[in-house]
Formats: structure tokens, sequence, C-alpha cells
């Protein structure tokens, strides 16, 4: 058997959330080096031209020479 509601009973109220706080700004990071420090130069971000390239091997290869 299924209870029926009272129909004299008042409904109870949703309860209503708390409020959202204002976000905090955010902080940059710490430097991962002492502001005095140099960068130190990454050879994988070097403009510069490989040492051994083929334009560099072909005057070799002209006088006769092999690469074996």
């Amino acid at each position: 058997m299924a209870i029926l509601p009272n129909p004299d009973q008042v409904p109870t109220p949703v309860p209503t959330p708390p409020p959202i706080p204002e976000p905090k700004p955010m902080r940059e990071p710490d430097p991962d080096r002492l502001p005095d420090e140099a960068p130190i130069p990454n050879p994988d971000e070097n403009d510069a031209p490989p040492r051994h390239s083929a334009r560099d091997a072909a005057p070799a290869l002209r006088q006769g020479d092999n690469l074996r």
C-alpha cells in the first residue's frame, strides 16, 4: 500500500546553495632560474647549419673520393 502525502502539510522549501566565492587572481609561477643567471643556449635550438652537410661533401666527391 502506497503512502499518500498529507494535503494539509506545507511542502518543505528547497535549500538554496551557498554563494560561489570570487576566483582568486592567478599567480605567475616562479622562474626556473635566478634573475641574474644567464640562460644556457640549447643546442637543439641552434640556428647554425649542420657541420657535415652534402654541400661540404660535394668538393670531396668531385675529386674522385667516395664516402665508403
